[in-house]
């Protein structure tokens, strides 16, 4: 209630009353689940046939003992695939990523057949990336990568999106090519690993020693 009044009694006045006032401001979640959803791992995998000329070119860029290393890897992708990275560099890091991703035998290297995985995946990842970068600045936000890890089968919660943002973007908070190959990577092998350890169908528990979880870390 407002109740006006002068100086003096009996008297009196005009009165100008002003009202402020805000919107009521309404936000939209940037996506629906709460929870992080585990990706189809089936329909993402690649297999073919290795051809013998493919064989061929493998075994000229391979060392004497018939894998690549991450070295091996880093000036194959310099010299094939500048625009495949958008001009990026491709570094030493996105390089290990890549081969810890498809090293079976964990010996650091990959061979023949992983090495064609390898190629395939990045194909798949290089038109994802190309689609979803939708003003086609060569560079992610929060919600193109959003898109694209759906379009990936990785479903994640808010929560781990905005510490992938703040983990591998810039400091505009873009993400380029290179970054997106670690993220992504990271993320199928973090649900990859929880998959392989998990107690149980439900995808919410899983059961290991310190070493294990260290080795699966590193």
């Amino acid at each position: 209630m407002i109740v006006p009044s002068t100086l003096k009694p009996n008297e009196e006045g005009d009165f100008l009353l002003r009202v402020f006032y805000t919107k009521e401001v309404t936000s939209t979640n940037i996506y629906k689940p709460e929870k992080t959803v585990k990706p189809n791992y089936e329909a993402s995998k690649t297999s073919s046939e290795i051809s013998q000329k493919f064989q061929e070119v493998f075994n000229k860029l391979a060392g004497n003992d018939g894998e690549i290393d991450a070295y091996q890897l880093v000036q194959i992708l310099e010299s094939v695939s500048k625009q495949k990275f958008e001009g990026k560099e491709v570094n030493i890091e996105v390089a290990r990523t890549l081969i810890a991703a498809f090293d079976r035998d964990e010996s650091g290297k990959i061979g023949v057949e992983e090495f064609q995985e390898l190629l395939n995946k990045l194909r798949e990842w290089k038109g994802v990336f190309a689609k979803y970068d939708r003003d086609k600045s060569n560079s992610m936000d929060v919600y193109e990568l959003r898109e694209a890890l759906d379009s990936l089968g990785i479903k994640v919660s808010n929560d781990i999106l905005l510490k992938t943002i703040a983990k591998y973007s810039s400091k505009q908070g873009k993400i380029n090519f290179p970054e997106f190959l670690l993220c992504v990577n990271k993320l199928e092998q973090a649900f990859e690993t929880f998959m392989r350890m998990r107690t149980d169908q439900s995808y919410e528990l899983i059961s290991c020693d310190l070493e294990t979880w260290i080795r699966h870390m590193l």
